[in-house]
């Protein structure tokens, strides 16, 4: 039944039976979906795999095709439904991309004689890198983007306030004190925070080593 408003509508459905069934729900239509409901971010992941190259290469054809069919589809939600709605097969691809236009060219260039077969074997491990890794803005556009990942820096900033005078947060993303990430005891503390932060965030996706 048509119903002409801009306010959510709710039905009541009641059950009577003549066993004694005496029931009444009330139902209401879900909410509209917010068109910015996608974490802003620069980047995004668009990941392929197949069980054999020549299946890569379809899949590839395919996801090209489609780009050229509708060039206005929204890359988030594009990304998302491939990479969290099929298995990971053996062969795979995978490119970081700022748009729909990025992603058809990185697919129409990409190499598919490089790929190589993943192992079933092989095993995933976290490394933290040691002194020497860290720059000024290391982890700035996941701060930016990534609530969980800034949460963690910053905990963990507010727990060296105890040991040091200078705020963490300062060293690792403003220009000023770029100079003293070359300084041991703030280099080294510096790096582990971006380390571990990054460390949660893979484990909220279901990374774990």
């Amino acid at each position: 039944m048509a119903c002409s408003t801009k306010k959510i509508r709710y039905a009541g459905v009641s059950s009577f039976g003549f066993t004694g069934t005496n029931a009444h729900i009330i139902l209401s239509e879900s909410p509209p979906r917010s068109k910015d409901s996608h974490l802003p971010r620069p980047f995004h992941i668009f990941a392929l795999s197949a069980h054999s190259l020549a299946a890569l290469q379809q899949e590839r054809e395919h996801f090209i095709d489609l780009i050229d069919d509708h060039p206005d589809i929204e890359l988030a939600s594009l990304c998302k439904t491939v990479n969290c709605s099929r298995s990971s097969l053996s062969m795979r691809l995978s490119l970081a991309v700022r748009s729909v236009v990025e992603l058809r060219q990185g697919l129409e260039a990409y190499d598919l004689q490089n790929v190589l077969p993943i192992s079933s074997a092989s095993k995933l491990v976290f490394l933290f890198a040691g002194e020497g890794m860290q720059y000024t803005k290391m982890g700035w556009m996941l701060y930016q983007s990534h609530p969980l990942f800034q949460l963690e820096v910053d905990k963990c900033c507010e727990l060296l306030k105890e040991y040091y005078t200078e705020s963490f947060t300062d060293i690792l993303f403003h220009e000023d004190k770029a100079s003293l990430l070359h300084e041991s005891q703030y280099g080294q503390p510096a790096l582990f925070i971006i380390e571990y932060a990054l460390a949660r965030l893979w484990l909220s996706f279901g990374i774990t080593p």
